[in-house]
């Protein structure tokens, strides 16, 4: 993969919204090549002042937009549409097609007449009570400054839930939204919100399922992070042992080494082996290494 390629996804990989293959190739190609490898530095340092910085929260709007921008890209991947039958539909399509400088203000156009007059004419919802998880569809997540959660949600019309994590019906909204496997926008702030109360059974629960099973690695993580006060819990152990043997992403590797290591018992010793011969990742590899020789244990055959 050249670097001309990499560039442009670098600020996509982390914010997470890269597939799986496409981070595997990113991360093989920065550990390949030393320029590249400092610009994905560069570029984690630009956001990391970004957030330090002091801003105020955006409106609620531009964050259903972010998902719903997000969602309709997820389900538009490879999908060819109709040829229209109508001449007139043609003609339009072809005119858009060939003239970038006229389609992109007709489309920003089209975004704010639509934007407008939804506002205008659709009913006003304020906040509600928790609706039935069952029967909703998760469009954004927020936290204000007082701590509280606010979570779009479509449940016929849609309204927004406001209330504390500590409420049940606003954490079984959040654990919800950890399914919805079209927004990985959404999945982000939800497991971020929720890794604060793994002490919790349901969210403990939720953390483990995401970690094991979100395709996401930025989700993986924030999980990993959620769980790190349960690293002796049995069930958290042999989640991050499935994870360090099978996890595609090096970085989560990493972490479910150090959490697994933070609270060290015999059992380990046959994981770290098993990851010690196949594990093709040199920083890992001396993770696990060290790991190893700090329980005095083999290193084993690799």
């Amino acid at each position: 993969m050249s670097c001309a390629a990499i560039i442009p996804d670098l600020a996509l990989y982390l914010y997470g919204e890269l597939s799986a293959e496409s981070e595997e190739r990113l991360e093989q190609h920065c550990s390949e090549c030393p320029e590249c490898a400092a610009e994905l530095q560069r570029y984690r340092h630009m956001l990391q002042a970004c957030d330090a910085a002091a801003v105020p929260e955006p409106p609620q709007l531009l964050a259903e937009c972010r998902h719903e921008l997000a969602r309709a890209v997820e389900s538009s991947r490879d999908v060819v549409p109709p040829e229209p039958s109508n001449w007139f539909t043609r003609e339009l399509r072809s005119l858009l097609s060939h003239s970038v400088g006229f389609r992109v203000p007709v489309g920003a156009l089209a975004l704010v007449a639509i934007g407008f007059f939804g506002a205008r004419l659709a009913p006003q919802f304020g906040s509600g009570s928790p609706v039935q998880a069952g029967l909703l569809n998760v469009r954004s997540v927020q936290a204000d400054a007082s701590g509280r959660v606010q979570i779009a949600v479509d449940h016929t019309r849609r309204q927004t839930v406001s209330g504390s994590i500590d409420d049940p019906e606003v954490r079984k909204l959040l654990i919800e939204a950890l399914h919805d496997e079209s927004n990985a926008g959404v999945r982000v702030e939800s497991v971020d919100m929720l890794k604060d109360h793994a002490a919790l059974a349901d969210v403990r629960n939720a953390l483990v399922d995401r970690l094991q099973n979100d395709p996401n690695p930025g989700v993986r993580l924030k999980a990993i992070e959620g769980l790190k006060t349960f690293g002796g819990d049995p069930q958290v152990r042999q989640t991050l042992a499935r994870v360090l043997e099978n996890d595609a992403n090096p970085g989560v590797r990493i972490q479910a080494i150090d959490l697994l290591t933070a609270h060290r018992d015999q059992s380990l010793v046959g994981v770290l082996q098993s990851v010690m011969r196949k594990e093709d990742n040199q920083y890992v590899r001396l993770k696990v290494r060290g790991a190893l020789e700090d329980m005095r244990a083999s290193v084993g055959t690799f």
